[in-house]
C-alpha cells in the first residue's frame, strides 16, 4: 500500500516523529489507485453550504448528522430535546399549571449543529522542470495525476493546476469540476527548463487565499510533486542558496496560513551532489517540513538503485 500496512491512518500524526517523519514509497500501479490516503485534512469550525466526500464538516444543510445542539437566532432546524431541557427549570415561574401546555419562549429555542462531509479545492503544484525528465519518471508523474483527479471526482472535489518551470509558476488549469479538462491538461504536461520552485509554491498561495477571499468556506489543499532542486530564486535568478532559501521561506508562510499540503518528493535518491561536487541530503524532507506536509516519495530504494544502474 501507500502507507506501511500496520501504519493507522487515522493515527498518522502519533506515529511520525513531526512533518515528514515517515517516508512512504509510491511503487507500484496498485498502489498508486489508493493515492486517496495522502490526503489528510484537520477539521475547521466553518459550516458549509456545499457537500462532497472528502473531509467532515459542519454543515448549514437540514441534512447530515445531528452532533449537538446550539443557541442561536433565527432558529431554522429545531432541535426538540434540547428546546424542551431549556424550557423545563422554568415552567413553575412562567405559571403553567399541571397538565397544562407547557409555556416555551424564544430563548428556550435550539438549534441542531449538523456535520457531513464536504468538498476540497486540490491544487495540483507541478514542477514541470527538466530534471524531472532528466530522471524519466514524467511517465510516473502522470499516473500520479490522474489518479489524484480520479480520487477528487469521487471525492466531489474542485480540483487546479499549476506548473512551474524556467522562470515562472503558470495556472494551466483554474479550480473546475471539468474533469474531461483536467484529464487533458496532465496529458498535454511537457517539462522543460529550470526549477524556480519559491515562484510555483507562491503562486500555489496565492491561488489558495484568492480562492478563500471569494468563498471563506474553500478548503484550498495544496499538493506539490517536486524534486526539491530549486535553482531559480524569486527574483528569476540563478543563485547559489537563495533558490532553496526563497522556496523554504515560502513554504514556510504556506505552513503560517495553515493550508493543508501534501508533498510528494520526484527525486528517488537519498542524496544529491551540490556545485562542489560533495554528497548532501535530498531536499525534499526539508521542503515538507517547511510546509508542515505529509511526505511521500516516488520509488522505494530498490527502484532508486534500478534508475542508478539505467
Amino acid at each position: 500500500a501507500i502507507v506501511d500496512d500496520d501504519i493507522d491512518l487515522d493515527k498518522r500524526e502519533e506515529d511520525r516523529e513531526g512533518p515528514a517523519g515517515l517516508t512512504r514509497h509510491l511503487r507500484g500501479e496498485q498502489d498508486i489507485a489508493q493515492v486517496q490516503n495522502l490526503i489528510s485534512i484537520p477539521r475547521d469550525r466553518l459550516a458549509r453550504q456545499d457537500a462532497g466526500k472528502r473531509f467532515l464538516s459542519l454543515t448549514t444543510r437540514r441534512s447530515g448528522r445531528f452532533t449537538r445542539s446550539r443557541q442561536v437566532r433565527p432558529v431554522s432546524d429545531i432541535a426538540f430535546s434540547a428546546t424542551l431541557c431549556a424550557a423545563a427549570p422554568h415552567q413553575r415561574i412562567r405559571g403553567r399549571i399541571d397538565g397544562g401546555k407547557l409555556e416555551l419562549r424564544a430563548d428556550d429555542l435550539r438549534q441542531k449543529v449538523r456535520e457531513r462531509k464536504a468538498r476540497a479545492l486540490l491544487i495540483l503544484v507541478i514542477d514541470g522542470s527538466d530534471s524531472v525528465m532528466a530522471r524519466q519518471l514524467m511517465a510516473k508523474t502522470k499516473r500520479v495525476l490522474l489518479a489524484l483527479l480520479q480520487n477528487a471526482y469521487e471525492k466531489r472535489d474542485r480540483v487546479a493546476m499549476l506548473v512551474f518551470r524556467f522562470a515562472q509558476g503558470r495556472i494551466v488549469l483554474p479550480p473546475t469540476r471539468n474533469f474531461a479538462q483536467a484529464r487533458r491538461c496532465v496529458e498535454e504536461l511537457y517539462v522543460g527548463g529550470c526549477t524556480p520552485l519559491a515562484t510555483g509554491l507562491l503562486e500555489g498561495l496565492r491561488l489558495a487565499e484568492t480562492e478563500s477571499l471569494r468563498d471563506p468556506t474553500t478548503r484550498p489543499v495544496l499538493i506539490v510533486l517536486t524534486d526539491g532542486l530549486a535553482n531559480i530564486d524569486l527574483s528569476g535568478n540563478m543563485r547559489h542558496d537563495t533558490p532553496m532559501r526563497d522556496a523554504l521561506n515560502v513554504a514556510r508562510e504556506i505552513a503560517e496560513r495553515q493550508i493543508p499540503s501534501v508533498m510528494i518528493d520526484t527525486n528517488p535518491y537519498e542524496t544529491v551532489t551540490d556545485d562542489s561536487g560533495a554528497k548532501q541530503p535530498a531536499p525534499g524532507r526539508d521542503l515538507a517540513r517547511a510546509l508542515g506536509a505529509d511526505y511521500y516519495q516516488y520509488c522505494s530504494p530498490y527502484e532508486a538503485m534500478l534508475l542508478r544502474k539505467g
